[in-house]
């Protein structure tokens, strides 16, 4: 009967003696280092296990879980946005007599704008710099040019995407989201097509400096994988108009400012 139990003996003294070293370091409710995420204990670890140890394999799938850290980092950005678009602010323009002196009855148009953005860049522990492009929507947008006799009607279609260079300051990590400040600044193709009084359409591009700011904040889904929300308001240049009648013996030239305000979502993959 001895002989039976003495294998037994040997093979418990063996593994207690295994787990018994680290019992005292770790405290119930606290989960040591490199054990399973439900341990307890290191007590409750070994009687599973046998050991506190993970696997090299175990390890690295772990580590394949576990946030990078979002610093001295390049990085992709993809997003999408939920903004307002438009122009605002139209007014006449240039040195024709017969509309000079005209008033635009409707001076703003604004459109709901569901876009993607794209940008490229590199992130250091208290600020970070990308390169995006942001898709607009194009905006339909007409009017009546009044005070002037006759009247003129006049409809044009603004079109063209930006090109910005963002930078982030980036304020201490609050609950898991690291919160930054950011400001804005590119160019803005705005090409404008407009039809005055059922005259020939009219088209025109201009490159115009843009910029803004905002503020938003990153947070990890899981490994190289961060979510992003940012908060915006930019100015997109100067946008211009000009249009014929169908005799060609009026024409006129508008002007407006083209401007975007939205929260964009986004997604950054760490390289």
């Amino acid at each position: 009967m001895l002989k039976k139990i003495l294998p037994l003996c040997l093979v418990s003294n063996s593994l207690f003696a295994a787990c018994e070293p680290s019992v005292s370091s770790h405290f119930p409710s606290k989960t040591p280092a490199n054990s399973y995420g439900n341990s307890r204990t290191d007590r409750f670890n070994c009687a599973v296990t046998g050991t506190n140890e993970l696997s090299e394999a175990q390890l690295r799938e772990r580590a394949n879980l576990l946030p990078e850290s979002l610093s001295d980092r390049w990085y992709i950005r993809l997003g999408g946005n939920a903004a307002a678009e438009g122009v605002t602010g139209t007014k006449t323009g240039g040195n024709d007599p017969q509309t000079a002196n005209a008033i635009v009855k409707t001076k703003d148009e604004k459109t709901a704008s569901n876009n993607i953005e794209i940008g490229f860049g590199y992130v250091w522990k208290d600020f970070a710099i990308d390169l995006e492009w942001l898709g607009l929507k194009s905006v339909a947008y007409g009017s009546t040019l009044e005070n002037i006799t006759p009247t003129l009607d006049f409809t044009t279609t603004v079109k063209g995407d930006s090109l910005l260079a963002n930078v982030y300051w980036i304020a201490q990590d609050i609950y898991s989201v690291q919160l930054y400040g950011l400001m804005a600044a590119g160019f803005t193709s705005n090409k404008s097509t407009t039809v005055l009084s059922g005259g020939d359409p009219v088209a025109l591009s201009k490159y115009s400096l843009s910029f803004g700011a905002g503020v938003g904040g990153r947070f990890n889904i899981i490994a190289k994988l961060y979510g992003d929300m940012a908060f915006r308001y930019l100015m997109l240049g100067r946008v211009k108009y000009v249009g014929r009648t169908p005799s060609g013996g009026t024409s006129m030239e508008l002007k407006s400012t083209r401007d975007w305000l939205g929260v964009s979502f986004r997604v950054l993959w760490l390289f």
